[in-house]
């Protein structure tokens, strides 16, 4: 195993022989911070140290100072919202079947996304256990970025269980040319997003994206 700090990218990289995992430093610094006021921990986290080696072994050392810890809370992301972590926490124990919405915190703008947006929320193994969204019907998922919520719906009673305060929609619309097997083009704010061989499939696509329509 071969470990690098790629400074260009912000990343600590681990080179493995079948591939490689990393982390940011911005994801090390904030994650070291959050444990050490969580736990009361007698380290220093200094900003101007963020993406050096020296941070990294203090946050693998607090890292495991949380596993020894052995708490049962759901780890939320250091950035995600208080009002978003209890949405989150709450659906975690109802099982309750969401629908997320992804975009841009600081303006509200919804970004759109089709996939990895629907389910139920379980949470990852390990010490961190982060919040995940888990599809019909299986039994993993892909883990929430809840620092990127501008929305989330309940998915059976389309009911808005939180909605950032200055959320914007996207605006959807249909058209119709004369392009082979797919002349019904879905389009998002003026751009073109996905092409249909029917009105009904381009709005049934509408339907999704919008929160109007939420089956698997």
């Amino acid at each position: 195993m071969e470990f690098t700090v790629n400074t260009e990218r912000g990343l600590f990289v681990q080179n493995f022989n079948d591939g490689c995992t990393t982390l940011g430093f911005d994801q090390v610094f904030k994650t070291l911070a959050k444990i050490v006021q969580r736990l009361g921990l007698s380290m220093p986290v200094r900003e101007d140290e963020k993406g050096t080696l020296s941070q990294y072994l203090l946050y693998k050392k607090a890292i495991k100072a949380y596993a020894d810890a052995r708490l049962s809370e759901t780890w939320h992301h250091p950035d995600a919202l208080p009002e978003v972590c209890k949405i989150i926490d709450r659906c975690l124990v109802s099982g309750a079947r969401v629908r997320l919405f992804y975009g841009d915190t600081n303006t509200g703008r919804e970004w759109g996304g089709e996939n990895d947006v629907l389910g139920t929320i379980g949470r990852t193994s390990g010490p961190l256990k982060s919040p995940i969204l888990v599809p019909k019907g299986e039994r993993s998922g892909t883990t929430i970025l809840e620092h990127c919520l501008v929305k989330i719906m309940n998915a059976d009673t389309r009911r808005v269980l939180w909605v950032h305060d200055r959320y914007q929609a996207p605006a959807f619309s249909i058209t119709e040319d004369h392009t082979p097997k797919l002349p019904f083009n879905a389009t998002m704010d003026g751009i073109s997003k996905a092409r249909f061989a029917s009105f009904a499939k381009a709005a049934a696509w509408v339907a999704f994206m919008s929160g109007e329509c939420l089956q698997d």
